[in-house]
């Protein structure tokens, strides 16, 4: 449903320029192990309780696998209005999950794909906007990183 609701805001809005966030949950198979899956659950529901936090009109939110969500960002205005967009986003991704006494950190990656620069569907961003995701988890996770434009 995401990938169908992205591209037909895409058809519509062809001369706008677009984001997509790829975001991954930092070690999840941890706090599934150390926590059990019941609280990663939990997690996972607070991860997107955050991430709705931001949601304005024109934006999706999507879970694309066990701990990874997509969130498309329409009629993005400039580089700084995406900036301040992704570091919005961070905060909100960096906060702890209380549950009872026990505190469990939580923070996530997320890569970056811009519209029509890092590709022209859906299908193109999420790839590209992967590539940046992969570039943050090899050097510095619960960061963000921006695709560079396509040759």
């Amino acid at each position: 449903a995401t990938k169908q609701i992205v591209e037909e805001y895409i058809r519509n809005n062809p001369l706008s320029s677009h984001m997509l966030l790829l975001i991954d949950v930092d070690d999840f198979k941890k706090v599934n192990d150390t926590y059990g899956h019941q609280c990663g659950d939990e997690v996972l529901i607070n991860v997107i309780n955050n991430l709705r936090k931001t949601y304005v009109s024109g934006e999706v939110i999507g879970r694309v696998g066990g701990d990874e969500f997509v969130v498309f960002i329409g009629d993005v205005r400039d580089k700084e209005h995406l900036i301040a967009k992704a570091q919005e986003l961070h905060e909100l991704l960096h906060r702890a999950y209380v549950r009872g006494t026990q505190v469990i950190p939580v923070s996530a990656s997320v890569g970056i794909a811009i519209y029509p620069e890092n590709g022209d569907c859906y299908e193109e961003l999420l790839y590209s906007a992967d590539n940046a995701l992969y570039e943050v988890k090899a050097t510095k996770k619960g960061n963000f990183a921006i695709c560079k434009p396509k040759e």
